[in-house]
């Protein structure tokens, strides 16, 4: 997935340590509202962290690879890290990204 950000976002997210895949988990499954000026917030919430953990263990238990263990890992460990997270989006590209809690 190709994120557009903003210099602020990039320079937010190498503060932050929150990687793109992170940033991507955050986009692809969370909840959206519309905040001032036409943006729009989009943010993970614990719950919506649980529910797609869930749904990547069961995806990993069916497939059966071990040689994906890894990259399963990798992908809980990025979810755990989007959860509180909140993106401020506009026309596309990311503005901002901050914690929500």
């Amino acid at each position: 997935m190709d994120l557009n950000l903003t210099q602020h976002a990039d320079k937010i997210l190498r503060q932050r340590g929150i990687n793109n895949k992170t940033l991507e988990y955050i986009y692809l499954y969370g909840d959206v509202q519309n905040a001032p000026g036409g943006a729009q917030k989009i943010f993970l919430s614990r719950k919506g962290v649980n529910k797609e953990i869930k749904r990547l263990k069961m995806n990993h238990k069916n497939t059966g690879r071990s040689n994906e263990f890894n990259n399963l890992k990798h992908d809980i460990k990025c979810l755990e890290r989007a959860a509180g997270k909140c993106i401020i989006e506009k026309d596309g590209q990311i503005l901002t990204v901050y914690n929500r809690n």
